[in-house]
């Protein structure tokens, strides 16, 4: 039930939830390496990545239910 969008992105991604899915407590951006990069909050639904370097990176979705949603996107400029 989560979709992020585009990918490649070059500055922003869009998180869109489906009718399904439960709602969103936090958003982590993570390296490959496991690094934590930025942390949101649950209202953040368009993610401004433009400081970030070009390379693949993890958005972790922690859902209210207590499950971790791990989805990957590429950045390039």
């Amino acid at each position: 039930g989560i979709k992020i969008y585009p990918s490649p992105a070059s500055t922003e991604i869009h998180i869109d939830l489906t009718e399904n899915s439960k709602p969103i407590e936090g958003l982590r951006i993570v390296l490959i390496n496991g690094q934590v990069l930025k942390h949101y909050l649950k209202t953040d639904r368009i993610i401004d990545i433009s400081t970030l370097i070009e390379g693949v990176y993890i958005l972790q979705i922690e859902l209210a239910s207590g499950l971790q949603i791990n989805k990957r996107f590429l950045i390039i400029r």
